[in-house]
């Protein structure tokens, strides 16, 4: 489970933190949901919720980067897209499976990538707008 840690997570922009937090839920109820009997009756719904609001995250995201002239936008905006990919390939494996006891088997391999997915980029990218963000605010 992953739980957001203001010091260390927060890129200084209340939107995008909130878009930040909102999708570390998605992907805490993706894990939990892996892991019960009855997974199959939320999981589509919630892999669905979270791919629509990381395109809709990204998107906010990138509309600031061309606000800030961020000078990175581009490989920045190239990350969102590998991450979308990423992200379509783990809804496809969820998919697959085809009984409670496979979604179980993976359930931790699914949910560290997902942790992956969205940690690191928080880390590796999006900390890079820190400094732009308090900028801003002057």
């Amino acid at each position: 489970m992953i739980v957001w840690r203001e010091q260390k997570m927060s890129v200084g922009n209340t939107m995008i933190d909130a878009d930040h937090r909102y999708l570390m839920c998605l992907i805490n109820t993706v894990e939990l949901a892996l892991r019960s009997e009855s997974y199959r009756d939320v999981i589509d719904i919630v892999l669905e919720q979270l791919e629509q609001y990381a395109r809709e995250h990204f998107d906010r995201e990138e509309k600031l980067q061309v606000e800030l002239r961020y000078i990175r936008y581009d490989q920045h905006a190239q990350r969102h897209r590998e991450l979308l990919r990423e992200l379509d390939q783990i809804r496809s494996r969820v998919q697959a499976l085809a009984t409670p006891d496979a979604a179980a088997a993976i359930a931790g391999e699914i949910a560290q990538l997902l942790r992956h997915w969205l940690v690191n980029h928080i880390f590796q990218e999006d900390m890079l707008l820190k400094p732009l963000f308090a900028q801003q605010r002057r």
